[in-house]
Parts: C-alpha cells; sequence; structure tokens
C-alpha cells in the first residue's frame, strides 16, 4: 500500500484530500495540531499523528515511511497582529517539512501555495509562465512566495516537487477562514448578505473544492495556477462550472442547517 503524508490534514482542503486519498487506497498519515479537530473522524486508512509545523521531529516522525507528501498546511489569513506569523509558519514550517522530505528521500512532494503570488491578472488570465514583481497585496501572498522560492531551492537539490496554486476555494466542508465563501453562501440564502464588494466589475476567481483535491492527485508532474487550459490537456482534468460547483455547495449548505 502506497503511504503519503498530508500535512494540515484538519484544514478544508487538507481534510478533505487526505480522505479521497485514502478512500482510491492509500494509507494517509496525517498531521494535525488539534485534537478536537480529529475527535470522530476515524478512517482505516488514515493515521494520525500530533505535531506542529515548527516541531521538525514531530514531522520527521509523521513522514517516516511515506512516498509521497503533500504540503497543505499553513497560516491562512488576510491579517494577523503579529505579521511574522505568516513566515514563522508559512515559510520556516515549509522548510522544516522539505528538510524532512529531502533527508528521508521522498518520492514526490506537492506544496500548496496560492494564486495570490502571481499578482493580479489585470486584463489577461494568470497561467504558470507568469513572474510577478510588483509588491503582493498581503503577508500571506509574499510569505507563500517565499515559500515557493524555498521549495524550488530543494528542487534544484534533488527534491522531486511540484506547486500547486489554487485560487479561493469553496464548498462542503470546514467553514474556516479558508472557506469563507461558503459561509457568505450560506448567509445569502438566509437573507443576511445583500452586499456586493467594489461596484460589480471586478472578476474573481473560484474553485470547487473537490477540483481542487484533484489537482493535488493529478500534479505530482505539473505546476498549476489559475488557468487550468494545461491541466485539462495533458492530464484530463475536467473542473465544475462554478454554477454546477455552487448547486452542490447550495445543497450541502441548507443540508447543514448552518447559521
Amino acid at each position: 500500500m502506497n503511504t503519503v503524508l498530508v500535512t494540515g490534514a484538519t484544514g478544508f482542503l487538507g481534510k478533505q484530500l487526505a480522505i479521497r486519498l485514502a478512500r482510491e487506497g492509500n494509507r494517509v498519515h496525517a498531521l494535525y495540531r488539534s485534537e478536537e479537530k480529529i475527535r470522530g473522524w476515524e478512517d482505516p486508512n488514515i493515521l494520525f499523528f500530533m505535531g506542529t509545523l515548527g516541531d521538525a521531529g514531530s514531522i520527521e516522525r509523521a513522514m517516516k515511511g511515506c512516498r509521497q507528501v503533500f504540503h497543505v498546511a499553513g497560516y491562512a489569513s488576510s491579517w494577523a497582529k503579529n505579521s511574522g506569523i505568516f513566515y514563522e509558519e508559512n515559510v520556516g514550517g515549509t522548510v522544516n517539512v522539505l528538510e524532512s522530505a529531502l533527508r528521508q528521500g521522498v518520492e514526490k512532494f506537492v506544496f500548496t501555495s496560492t494564486a495570490g503570488v502571481l499578482g493580479p491578472s489585470g486584463g489577461g488570465i494568470n497561467t504558470e509562465d507568469k513572474s510577478y514583481d510588483g509588491r503582493h497585496f498581503t503577508h500571506y501572498d509574499r510569505s507563500k512566495a517565499e515559500a515557493e522560492n524555498r521549495v524550488l531551492e530543494y528542487f534544484a537539490r534533488g527534491l522531486q516537487a511540484v506547486i500547486v496554486n489554487p485560487t479561493r476555494i469553496y464548498g462542503p466542508g470546514n467553514l474556516s477562514t479558508s472557506n469563507a465563501l461558503t459561509r457568505i453562501i450560506g448567509r445569502y440564502l438566509e437573507g443576511r448578505w445583500r452586499i456586493i464588494p467594489g461596484d460589480g466589475s471586478i472578476i474573481g476567481n473560484y474553485v470547487f473544492i473537490e477540483d481542487a483535491v484533484s489537482c493535488h492527485i493529478l500534479r505530482y508532474r505539473q505546476n498549476w495556477v489559475v488557468s487550468t487550459a494545461k491541466a485539462e490537456r495533458e492530464l484530463g482534468y475536467r473542473p465544475h462550472s462554478f454554477e454546477e460547483g455552487l448547486g452542490k455547495t447550495i445543497t450541502w449548505i441548507r443540508s447543514q442547517n448552518i447559521r
């Protein structure tokens, strides 16, 4: 049985990824930091390892015997009183995972970054070939861009790594900061949200949670970003339309009686 490590396994994306990998027959080592978040979560193919990105020893233990690593964990927020936490978690923590992966001879390393590192698309469409030279809007984006540079350094040292740059993710799952859009949809359905940011003319990009998970699993050899053309052309990636994803999300919201 193939064994993989998923960091951030109790988060919005990490949990869905761990569950999918387990259902597909992989043994999943799930790194987590809160007992409360794994309570009642049982799966014969998932083994839980308590630890943090700042604790290299816990990472080393969780990664033992793993052929692939999905590094999803990170500090995902638009703001923090102490901005240093973004760099401690997203850069320093990533280096700890990279170092362990290189030392243990991991075959594939998938790093979850963000499309925010590519900057605004302006009048065009962002792709994996874009290089952004401007100043990133948030410490989150800046820290992720710096973390990507660390991943590339370890790639040059022999670690087979790939970077995934998902846009804003929505859909059924944890109603965390990373899944803010789903909470907004729920409030809209209840008549409690009627604000349209800006003047309604600005375009945003959203990815349905099931498609974000699929991208990570299809990944191993490609570097994906906002445009899905390469994924569709080379790997047969078929994402949900926004209408389809929104429909599934609304059905889930109503079944959960979200307030």
